[in-house]
């Protein structure tokens, strides 16, 4: 483990023992969302810097999130399968991101739209996880996925 991660594991290992691994991926969702929205504040350095760190914190810390919700959603013969396939659209939506906030930037003349459907973004996962998260926990009962 390098020295960059080690401040990452201080914080993001106590917090999911407190938390669980649903209500911190809820809480750093809204961290990412607000860390987005903190960099639509125009001519404020401080807030813009808070937003950076939010949000890269926040990002960070999602991807120990979820392998965390993975681990207990299923099985263990069956995580490697999950994860590829979380990882597709994951991968797919981080390929095409340039280009759509670049189509955003050309169209709008700004990054104000772009940053909105960032914190949508965040906020639509919020609720789906909220929704789902009842049903998270079943899935490790099921059968193995095909």
């Amino acid at each position: 483990m390098g020295l960059a991660a080690l401040p990452g594991r201080m914080i993001f290992t106590p917090l999911l023992h407190r938390l669980g691994a649903q209500t911190l991926t809820v809480w750093l969702l809204g961290c990412l969302g607000i860390g987005t929205l903190l960099l639509h504040v125009a001519g404020v350095l401080a807030l813009a810097v808070a937003g950076i760190v939010l949000f890269g914190m926040a990002n960070g810390a999602l991807t120990l999130a979820r392998s965390e919700l993975l681990v207990l959603a299923y099985r263990p013969e069956d995580y490697g399968t999950a994860n590829g396939r979380l990882a597709r659209p994951v991968n797919l939506a981080q390929a095409l991101t340039p280009f759509g906030m670049g189509l955003l930037f050309t169209l709008t003349g700004g990054y104000g739209w772009s940053l909105t459907v960032l914190a949508g973004l965040a906020g639509v996962s919020i609720l789906k996880l909220l929704r789902g998260g009842a049903a998270l926990l079943t899935y490790a009962s099921e059968p193995p996925l095909p």
